[in-house]
């Protein structure tokens, strides 16, 4: 792309199709070109009356349509409406989703083209001089009106307003009449999204009911209201046509059959359902890469299908049931206002266009509803009836796109074709609608959906399809996915390894498109993004309870709750033990830290080989900062580091032999550090603690204990400015020594228990960010490409923090010891309307950190590295969760055994998580303790004893991974430790 620009742009029409739509978008908005062109349309006026146009847009219709051939469907009001047309076969959207497909139509631009991608994104502040499609044809002379879903409402969007010039008819989306289908009188999730209400909290709502079919009037629901209005718009519309010649445009947006499939109970009883389609092929294609899959989703958020989206026999047939008893609902609405066309006689000079945004998986390859790039996700209705140019009856079989709505109505007005300011890239389809065997120069379609943190473009043509799947990291390949519909309509096989030649031949029309704009990518941004800023802040001891906005109301931390209004929180975050030096062991190199023989904190010599953990972290151990430092990142740390250098073991490696150009430590680590003072109230000397500690390198500081996150941050900082002046990415570790022990808070807010201290502590540091996270905020080359990341390395200290609902705290392997606040931050890197949002579901591991950041960086992963951790960089930054469910397992610091609330307490020494399923057991397999998180996440109700076969399989696999990875003295410890318990019993 930059080549292109750099250029004259001579012979390359897609820069002079945006140097075209620059210059427009100028005149626009100096008000010349609408005003000079309305001047024209009026002329033009006099001497050829202009076509109304109506659009029927309907929400998650496919083409399961009499008139296409399913002889299941019951849907005679559009199939004689297309008896009125034509009948586009091969018509495709360009993203399967409401909003964005929605965006694709409205403004002749596909995704690739805008960056408008996901259901959160605000068509203005992408794209603020856009022209739609309304408000093009209401410059040249056209009223437009606007009523039900047209463009997408909710998520966070609120449509465009400014895009009709009458204020629009809204209604519902989701509703429901039988008070059984909703539980209690609160919005369900649903309800919520698409009211634009308690967005941060939608996993905590009810569910509403996948159908329901009570004995009610078509108008009792919102497409009977707006069927009703579009009347009542037509009748009014006619008699201002005779009165003074205006012609109209009206959008009549109707949501059957998106769910729920809520419908009057006389068409759900139109339909048989044994004699209903099922699907023929259950399973994902083979060979199709898991990225590309689609699991759970939308279909979760109503019941009573199960929250993992896996859809039983029975069910799918009511749910096919539920899709075809709205289509035939919907088609009754267009049937009356078909009606009304004819009665006032408006087929005469009105082009009618009816449109599906896209189309609906239910059950084939074991997915339902939209968002993915198959044939039954992205194949569409399109029937345009023109009067006088379309032929009755007629059909075309060449493939189609939405983006080519808005030119083709432009042209059958009579008007100029629409020139932007937004990229234009759909073709008139008039030469088509007048003649059937007309071809067009470009022979396919395009779509494209990202998924798994890849950009999924595709091409079909009459016979293929090839999706292109764009990895985030240039380093990483391209993977493909190639369809033959000739042979395979069913999609059962990836074939793109066997068939190269078309690969490349359908690769190439991909290529021939300008560079496709990168999803999350700031306004404006066209060309491929620079590698963003990381910083990584992870605190000592903090329990999940502990800050405002997780919960604590015991003390106040604005600053990183700012942070969370900003960005997102997730809920199901785990790091990989839970006790510090572990913890970062498996932040830092994406592997369980049993991999590297730190299993606990290193202490001196002695102490780490009675334990049999290692005295430092391997320098042969993958770490984030070396990757990133050779993909060309400035890394920083500065903070704890805990990884070798402390007491006795002096001869460990600097910390910038792990791949940190600098370094600021405390008295755990070698090289430059800060070191602790001491004072109380009413002293006037302070104290020095971990003096010894200056033989570990230096130089050093020493500094107030309550003030020493300030100079951890102060430190980074500087670090950012210099990376900055140079133009450089950076990677920084900000790991201050606060929360843990001892607590020593600031003079002025001493408090004498133990409690009191450390929520002193917290609200300390919680100030002492205030700078580096507003510096970070205020510098327009940070704030929107920069990835801040903020979490504790394990749970609280017992008497300190809060674990808040979880069970344990420190050292233990319950959910309060592994547990971790999670608050991502980055305003240009999130997606869009995600702002704010807390994430329930998501299960998520500090060891995903690794493969994730280096991914977004576009820095080559360590050669014969595998990450126990996975990529879930899509997930972070807000998007769908598309990753298979994995286990996570822990053991216990081999010291640990009895540790924690009382010192009487025998910790369990393995723990696992799979899925909603927690497991713990000591390693030889006894004392075996299940928990259903999604039902007790406080672990308060052992319920092995009702799930043997899943505790035994469950175990297994939590002991194969124990014999998997290397062995501590944790065993041997912990026999030691019961013995000396039974003998203090006796």
């Amino acid at each position: 792309m930059e080549q292109e620009q750099s250029g004259s742009g001579a012979g390359c029409p897609s820069i002079k199709r945006w140097a075209a739509g620059l210059l427009f978008g100028l005149l626009v908005a100096c008000g010349w070109v609408l005003a000079q062109t309305s001047v024209a349309a009026d002329a033009d006026a006099e001497q050829t009356p202009r076509p109304n146009v109506l659009l029927l847009l309907v929400d998650d219709l496919k083409p399961a349509l009499g008139c296409y051939g399913d002889a299941a469907a019951k849907t005679p009001n559009i199939d004689r409406l297309a008896a009125r047309g034509m009948r586009f076969e091969m018509a495709y959207c360009n993203q399967a989703v409401c909003a964005a497909s929605r965006y694709t139509l409205l403004l002749g631009s596909r995704s690739t083209s805008t960056g408008l991608y996901d259901l959160g994104n605000s068509l203005r502040r992408r794209l603020p001089d856009a022209v739609t499609l309304p408000q093009f044809f209401s410059a040249h002379g056209y009223r437009t009106e606007s009523l039900g879903k047209v463009f997408h409402v909710g998520h966070g969007n609120i449509g465009d307003p400014d895009s009709f010039d009458v204020p629009h008819f809204k209604d519902l989306v989701i509703e429901y009449h039988d008070p059984a289908s909703t539980p209690g009188d609160g919005l369900t999730r649903e309800e919520a999204v698409f009211a634009n209400e308690r967005l941060g909290e939608i996993r905590s709502l009810p569910r509403g009911a996948a159908f329901e079919s009570p004995d009610v009037a078509d108008d009792d629901y919102a497409d009977g209201r707006v069927a009703a209005e579009t009347i009542q718009r037509l009748r009014k519309a006619a008699a201002r046509r005779k009165a003074d010649g205006a012609p109209f445009l009206i959008a009549a947006g109707f949501v059957r059959p998106h769910m729920p499939f809520s419908v009057p109970k006389k068409y759900w009883d139109l339909h048989d359902p044994a004699s209903l389609p099922v699907p023929a092929v259950t399973e994902p294609p083979r060979g199709a890469p898991d990225y590309a899959l689609k699991r759970g989703g939308e279909i979760s958020a109503y019941a009573p299908v199960p929250e993992n989206g896996e859809v039983g026999e029975s069910l799918a047939r009511e749910l096919v049931h539920g899709y075809y008893a709205s289509a035939s609902y919907v088609d009754a609405q267009i049937g009356r206002v078909i009606d009304e066309m004819e009665r006032l006689g408006l087929f005469d000079n009105t082009v009618v266009l009816l449109w599906g945004d896209h189309g609906f998986h239910l059950g084939d390859h074991g997915f339902w509803t939209k968002h993915t790039n198959y044939e039954q996700a992205t194949r569409i209705p399109l029937i345009v009836a023109a009067p006088g140019v379309t032929e009755p009856g007629s059909q075309s079989f060449q493939p189609v796109e939405s983006v080519d709505v808005f030119p083709t109505l432009a042209e059958l007005a009579g008007l100029p074709a629409p020139e932007g300011p937004q990229p234009i890239d759909g073709e008139s389809l008039v030469p088509v609608l007048a003649d059937s065997t007309v071809r067009l120069e470009r022979g396919h379609a395009m779509h494209c959906f990202p998924r798994g943190g890849r950009l999924g473009t595709a091409v079909r043509t009459e016979r293929y399809r090839l999706v292109e799947w764009r990895p985030r990291n240039p380093l990483e390949s391209f993977e493909y996915e190639l369809y033959d519909y000739q042979e395979d309509p069913d999609e059962r096989r990836n074939i793109a390894s066997e068939r190269p030649a078309v690969v490349a031949d359908l690769v190439s029309l991909i290529a021939a498109e300008p560079e496709p704009v990168v999803p999350g990518s700031p306004p404006g941004q066209i060309e491929p993004r620079r590698p963003p800023n990381i910083v990584m802040v992870f605190i000592d001891d903090m329990g999940w309870g502990d800050l405002s906005c997780f919960g604590n109301t015991k003390a106040t931390t604005p600053e990183i709750d700012r942070l969370a209004t900003e960005g997102l929180r997730f809920e199901q975050f785990y790091v990989a033990s839970p006790i510090c030096s572990p913890s970062r062991c498996g932040l830092l190199t994406g592997q369980y830290p049993q991999r590297w023989q730190i299993t606990s904190y290193l202490n001196n010599r002695g102490d780490n080989e009675r334990r049999g953990v290692a005295q430092w972290l391997d320098l042969e151990a993958p770490t984030i900062a070396r990757s990133l430092k050779q993909s060309g990142y400035a890394t920083g740390h500065f903070g704890k580091w805990h990884l070798g250098g402390q007491r006795d073991v002096d001869d460990a490696p600097p910390i910038t032999a792990y791949g940190f150009d600098e370094s600021l430590t405390n008295f755990e680590g070698m090289g430059p550090k800060l070191l602790p003072m001491t004072q109380r109230p009413g002293e006037t000397q302070p104290g020095r603690i971990w003096g010894d500690a200056e033989r570990l390198g230096g130089p050093v500081i020493w500094m107030q204990r309550s003030e020493i996150t300030r100079g951890f941050a102060d430190a980074a900082m500087a670090f950012m400015r210099r990376a900055v002046d140079a133009e450089q990415p950076f990677f920084v570790n900000i790991w201050p020594d606060d929360v843990h022990s001892p607590f020593w808070p600031p003079v002025d807010d001493w408090a004498e228990d133990k409690e009191g201290k450390y929520l002193s502590v917290l609200e300390a540091m919680d100030a002492q960010f205030a700078r580096v996270f507003g510096y970070v905020r205020s510098t327009p080359a940070l704030r929107d490409n920069t990835l801040v990341l903020f979490c504790s390395d394990n749970g609280p200290e017992p008497g300190a923090g809060s674990a808040g609902p979880f069970r344990g705290a420190k050292t233990q392997l319950y959910e309060g010891g592994v547990r971790s606040p999670l608050i991502v931050w980055g305003p240009g890197l999130l997606k869009p309307g995600t702002a704010g949002r807390v994430n329930t579901r998501s299960v998520l591991s500090a060891m995903d950190l690794a493969p994730s950041l280096l991914a977004l960086a576009g820095a080559k992963s360590p050669a014969g590295v595998a990450f126990d951790g996975q990529n879930r960089m899509e997930t972070f930054l807000g998007g769908e969760d598309a990753a298979a469910e994995r286990s996570l397992f822990w053991r216990r610091p081999p010291d640990r055994k009895s540790w924690g609330v009382t010192g009487t307490v025998l910790n369990p020494d393995l723990a696992m998580r799979r899925g909603r399923w927690k497991l713990l057991c000591d390693t030889d397999g006894g004392d075996v303790e299940l928990y259903d998180l999604d039902d007790d996440r406080g672990e308060t109700t052992n319920i092995a004893a009702e799930h043997r076969q899943l505790v035994e399989q469950m175990k297994s696999d939590l002991l194969s991974w124990h014999h998997s990875v290397p062995a501590d003295a944790g065993d041997r410890l912990g026999r030691e430790v019961e013995q000396r318990l039974r003998e203090k019993q006796r």
